[in-house]
């Protein structure tokens, strides 16, 4: 923790096997260069993927839209293996049967802990009708939202549902619940940042941003512009991202500005983002087994 024990939370990483995801999603997302290496993300691979943290979220990923659909049950037997490091989080669908009842299931049979929804893979308004009730279990069970929202690859996303400003009205309606936008909301990073101002619910995962060093560095210096660095988290967005590299590009983001008169990140500002106790910012348990704080 913070000025205490230091830990690493990695707030949003992803496995899959091959027969998860469609052909449309793979050519778009995943591209012909990676289709080997980023097709099947076995378990074995994702945890050996974590030793440079000592916590993970790992996330299920169902869109109707995309014809992607990695199971709840898939991901609750794999944090079942490694209850000490991990957390899972459901994913539901607006537009599948009856995604209330899967969310309930997803948190009492299965003992997941959170829920990530994607807009802009599911290709819906946040605040659309058929979403809305979601919301409404996720504040009644006291599960955190993971937000994917920005757009990494818009081959596959809808582009029109995936800036963060879209959350605004589900801010103002649901103040209980604790909410992490995935990406910073990369590329509208200042739309998050005022967000973020804005409700004390709300929090901000900074994964996808480290592959573009210059973007990144801006990202962050908007954020200490704004004031709310406090109000981001540790993520890598495994597979696509790697929590070492990721952590190595947070140590080094003022090397943008190095020799020039740009402002800086003070390291222990930098420091405070890779060891945020971002547990406790979402309401969550630390993992069965882990170590006190």
């Amino acid at each position: 923790m913070e000025g205490t024990d230091s830990m690493i939370v990695d707030c949003h990483t992803h496995l899959w096997q091959r027969a998860h995801l469609s052909e449309p999603f793979i050519s778009a997302a995943i591209g012909e260069s990676a289709r080997g290496k980023l097709e099947n993300v076995s378990p074995d691979r994702h945890f050996k993927a974590l030793q440079a943290v000592d916590y993970a979220i790992v996330t299920g990923w169902r869109s109707e839209h995309l014809g992607v659909d990695v199971p709840n049950d898939f991901i609750a037997d794999y944090v079942k293996k490694h209850p000490e490091k991990l957390i899972g989080f459901a994913s539901v669908d607006p537009f599948e049967d009856d995604p209330v009842g899967e969310l309930k299931r997803c948190a009492g049979n299965l003992g997941l802990s959170g829920v990530h929804i994607a807009p802009v893979y599911q290709n819906f308004h946040p605040m659309h009708t058929d979403a809305v009730p979601i919301y409404e279990a996720a504040q009644e069970l006291h599960l955190p939202i993971l937000f994917d929202v920005g757009v990494s690859y818009p081959g596959v996303a809808s582009i029109k549902y995936a800036a963060p400003f879209m959350l605004e009205e589900f801010g103002d309606r649901f103040g209980d619940l604790r909410i992490l936008i995935g990406h910073l909301g990369s590329p509208w990073v200042e739309q998050t940042a005022l967000l973020l101002g804005k409700y004390e619910n709300m929090y901000a995962e900074i994964s996808g941003l480290a592959e573009r060093p210059w973007h990144f560095y801006q990202s962050l210096v908007i954020c200490q512009e704004h004031g709310v660095l406090d109000k981001l988290v540790f993520a890598s967005n495994y597979p696509f991202g790697h929590a070492e590299k990721t952590i190595e590009a947070i140590y080094q983001v003022n090397l943008m500005a190095q020799g020039t008169n740009l402002p800086k990140i003070p390291r222990e500002r930098l420091r405070a983002l890779v060891e945020r106790d971002a547990l406790a910012l979402l309401g969550l348990k630390q993992p069965q087994g882990a170590r006190a704080s």
